[in-house]
């Protein structure tokens, strides 16, 4: 059966003709009857049925659908649609009953994949039977963009490299597809969609997987021995939908086992190790030198724990995107240990880049610790990057590398307890400007706030209040007026700034 909606799309593409109206576009089309004289009433309701008429005399129950031909709507009958110039009312049935059996044979086709999902055949079984009607290399890859399985067996130098037993897309092919912000069409659309990938030179037909609201994977059709026909992105949709529905059933056959490294790691996390040596010792023997700089991150979503996913399938991925991270599952949850030679960044340009793309479609957050020089400190440094993720609870961050630099100030005020002492720690020229704004309209604390957020500077500070430098500085002068004190100050303003962390951290509301 066909959608209403896409019987009249095809009709305005085919006849270059506007269709009047409303209607249900998702209502199911099986079949289509003209209605002719004297055979121009229906007195009993049959659904799927699509009527056409060439006069607006006819009798017909309210829930039957129906097309006028070169006649125009003179009521407002629900169900009633019209062209309202001469066509060939056999050209119009035809066209509408060609789209019909294309369906039917369509539906034919998902149900034989379909039944390959069932047979339980597997991912290549899959993919060979949606190559058997795309006529055209299929490959499914993981959100790192790397090769799950492809067919016929992927070998393609040009936009993926050999990273160990895989292919993984370049860096190149990456930027490129951030250029045409594929990677928030990917996140965002649903539905399959095609493309033109400059580097390969050919046209790329693409559809997320995807597990409630992530994108676990991607399927990539490629025009490389036959040009791309319309139905193949019904087919890359299903297909798309089929992989979703295996992903979550053999989860655990796509990730890997237990690490070599993991039982080291545990006990590490757990702090139940006191003897430097002895774990740098251990470290060595597994193959692995302890760099100058260590970092934690910690890595959460809602996905991690959702019961379809076994979170080490996104230990494999992320061990490929940071080669100097040992990744594995500690109290439920993907960790890593991130080995570096520098203190200003844990990663590279090129990981940073595919670290984020791989958590934006995952909706993952990374939680990054500081720099840490002593593995016997792992414990407490992972501490520090699990307490930014209690943040996550309170607000969405903008971005998905979250670094405990910027969470700091929270980390600390989260263990002090209860709120209404906390509460007093507030500066109370503060607590005045929020007094004085309320009774006199203005935004008085607002521009405090700013000001010292912005490291103190004027021009910073008025961009980001979208005002004059100059009427910064009159607010400036009346805050200084109101409170009494001088804005020059540089403990003054340190104690103001706390102020405003604490009220990020409690809330506005809950001041009295």
């Amino acid at each position: 059966m066909v959608p209403l909606g896409k019987i009249i799309q095809i009709l305005e593409k085919n006849f270059q003709v506007r269709v009047e109206g409303s209607c249900d576009g998702e209502e199911k089309i099986a079949t289509v009857q003209f209605l002719t004289p004297p055979n121009n009433d229906v007195r009993i309701y049959q659904p799927y049925v699509l009527y056409l008429a060439v006069t607006t005399d006819f009798n017909l129950p309210d829930e039957s659908v129906v097309l006028l031909i070169d006649a125009a709507l003179v009521s407002p009958r629900k169900n009633t649609l019209s062209i309202n110039r001469p066509l060939n009312p056999l050209d119009v049935h035809n066209v509408i009953n060609m789209e019909i059996i294309n369906s039917i044979s369509i539906d034919k086709e998902k149900e034989e994949m379909f039944s390959i999902l069932q047979s339980g055949g597997g991912i290549k079984s899959i993919l060979e039977v949606a190559h058997s009607y795309l006529r055209n290399p299929v490959v499914i890859c993981d959100t790192n963009f790397s090769i799950i399985e492809g067919i016929p067996e992927h070998h393609n130098p040009i936009d993926f490299e050999e990273q160990g037993s895989r292919e993984i897309l370049t860096i190149a092919s990456i930027e490129s597809m951030h250029k045409k912000d594929l990677i928030n069409k990917i996140f965002k659309s649903k539905d399959a969609f095609f493309t033109y990938n400059e580097i390969s030179n050919m046209n790329v037909l693409m559809c997320g997987v995807r597990i409630n609201r992530s994108v676990v994977g991607l399927v990539v059709a490629a025009e490389q021995a036959n040009p791309f026909k319309d139905i193949d992105i019904e087919y890359v949709q299903v297909l798309a939908q089929m992989l979703s529905i295996e992903i979550q059933k053999r989860g655990n056959a796509l990730a890997k086992g237990e690490l070599k490294y993991e039982s080291l790691l545990k006990t590490l996390f757990d702090g139940k190790l006191s003897d430097r040596s002895y774990v740098e010792q251990r470290f060595s023997q597994l193959g692995y030198q302890l760099s100058s700089y260590l970092y934690i991150i910690t890595f959460a979503c809602d996905l991690v724990t959702d019961k379809h996913i076994n979170p080490r399938y996104y230990v494999d991925q992320l061990n490929y995107i940071c080669k100097r991270g040992l990744s594995f599952i500690y109290r439920d949850t993907p960790v890593m240990l991130l080995f570096s030679d520098k203190p200003a960044s844990p990663f590279s340009d090129e990981e940073e880049l595919r670290l984020e793309d791989f958590l934006k479609l995952n909706q993952l957050y990374a939680a990054v610790s500081y720099p840490f020089t002593n593995v016997l400190n792992t414990q407490y440094y992972y501490s520090q990057s699990a307490d930014i993720l209690h943040f996550l609870k309170k607000d969405v961050p903008d971005k998905n590398i979250l670094y405990f630099e910027d969470y700091c100030l929270f980390g600390l005020l989260k263990n002090v307890e209860p709120l209404i002492p906390l509460q007093t720690a507030i500066h109370p020229d503060i607590l005045s400007l929020r007094d004085y704004d309320l009774k006199h309209n203005t935004d008085y604390m607002n521009t405090l706030r700013n000001y010292v957020f912005a490291d103190r500077n004027a021009l910073k500070t008025a961009a980001a209040l979208n005002i004059h430098k100059s009427t910064f500085f009159y607010r400036l002068s009346k805050i200084g007026d109101i409170l009494g004190v001088s804005l020059d100050n540089g403990r003054k303003l340190f104690l103001y700034e706390l102020s405003f962390h604490i009220i990020d951290f409690i809330g506005l509301e809950s001041i009295n």
